[in-house]
């Protein structure tokens, strides 16, 4: 029985330590595409789409649309923040569309809460989090090699 316990604690552990990294990555990858990305165009944020989160769920997420200058429509990716960002008071500002030359449904809203805002609160979150757990296994490992008598 110890086995399984100490099994299930360890896969507990690994997904605590890998969900964050694997977080940031998700979260980031659309960020980091579009750091390669060469064209620019002026657009006006027109709208927000209300997105369903599944197919039969009533949970939804907001996102800003931008329209350029050129008719190119660009949908956000990140949900609104409700008590800090909300996507109704960001429409009529002018923002920055960032797309690819070559692939031109691969576009962007290049403002900060579009494609930093996640990426750094889960940096964060990394930041604090991999010390703390780094720090409470050594002193874990510690208190077990007193107690063998090393």
């Amino acid at each position: 029985m110890k086995i399984i316990g100490g099994l299930i604690g360890g896969l507990l552990v690994l997904a605590l330590f890998l969900g964050p990294a694997f977080g940031l990555y998700y979260v980031s990858r659309d960020t980091l595409a579009s750091l390669s990305y060469e064209g620019t165009e002026e657009a006006v944020i027109t709208d927000c789409e209300s997105i369903r989160l599944s197919g039969s769920s009533p949970r939804y997420r907001r996102v800003p649309v931008a329209v350029t200058e050129s008719g190119r429509r660009v949908r956000g990716t990140v949900d609104e923040v409700r008590f800090l960002w909300k996507c109704d008071d960001q429409i009529g500002k002018p923002v920055e569309v960032t797309f690819d030359l070559q692939n031109a449904s691969a576009a962007t809203i290049n403002s900060f809460h579009q494609m930093w805002f996640l990426p750094m609160v889960l940096a964060t979150v990394c930041l604090v989090l991999y010390p703390a757990m780094i720090k409470g296994y050594v002193k874990k490992y510690r208190r077990w090699r007193q107690n063998q008598g090393g």
